[in-house]
Parts: structure tokens; C-alpha cells; sequence
């Protein structure tokens, strides 16, 4: 009777460490969720300032954001129609074409906001990247 206990004891064990770990699981997933939500909320609202201010001219949005640099951790792109760049916060050796990323692609499809969460070249780590028309 006592190996049956146990047995069954490890059985209840092994069963609530599942259920807990899957819980976990999709906890983190709803909260990664959630923070991206959020931060892409920010982002919209901060690119769309940025654009009102700026009256949607390029020379005078770049002017503005080295005048008011962006927060740390934040990098700003400027692009034009055909995803040359114009300008970037990080670095402003920084040229070339960005039509073959996804958030550029679907922009460049006319919808007005393309999100892409991935590895950025240049930064070297992974991102969440918005890009406004």
C-alpha cells in the first residue's frame, strides 16, 4: 500500500508541474503580448507627433529630432518613398535601400503602419521596428 501512495503521490506531482508549467508558458506569451501592445501604442503616437510637427517633411523632421533627441534605447529612421534611407539616429553613416523589410514592405503596399519584431543588423540584437507612411 505504501509504494501505491507513493506512486500516485508522483503521479498528482508530475501532473500539477505540467499544468504549471503550461500556465507558465502561456503567461509569458500574454504578457510579451501585452508589452509589445503597448510599446507599439507608444510608438505610434510618438512617430505621429513627430510627424505633425514636422509637417510630413523629411529635412525638417530630421532637423527636429537632433534638436530633441529620441529616449535611449529609441532610433528613429527617416526613409523615403522607395525605402532609401534619408537619416537615422544611431548612425548617421548610415545609407542604402530597406525596401526588402517587412515592415518597409507593407508600407510600401500603402498600408499606413508596418510592424516587424526581429534581429536589426545594425543594432545586433532583436527589435520591435514600426515604420509610418
Amino acid at each position: 500500500m505504501d509504494k501505491k501512495n507513493r506512486t500516485l503521490y508522483f503521479g498528482w506531482f508530475i501532473l500539477l508541474l505540467l499544468v504549471f508549467s503550461i500556465g507558465w508558458f502561456f503567461m509569458g506569451k500574454f504578457y510579451d503580448q501585452q508589452v509589445l501592445s503597448q510599446q507599439s501604442r507608444y510608438l505610434e503616437e510618438k512617430g505621429e507627433l513627430f510627424l505633425q510637427l514636422s509637417n510630413h517633411k523629411m529635412d525638417e523632421l530630421e532637423t527636429m529630432i537632433h534638436e530633441h533627441p529620441v529616449d535611449p534605447g529609441e532610433r528613429l529612421t527617416g526613409l523615403d518613398a522607395t525605402g532609401n534611407i534619408l537619416f537615422d539616429t544611431y548612425d548617421s553613416s548610415l545609407h542604402g535601400q530597406r525596401s526588402d523589410r517587412p515592415e518597409i514592405k507593407a508600407v510600401l503596399k500603402n498600408q499606413t503602419l508596418g510592424r516587424s519584431l526581429r534581429p536589426s543588423d545594425t543594432l545586433k540584437k532583436s527589435c520591435f521596428i514600426l515604420r509610418f507612411q
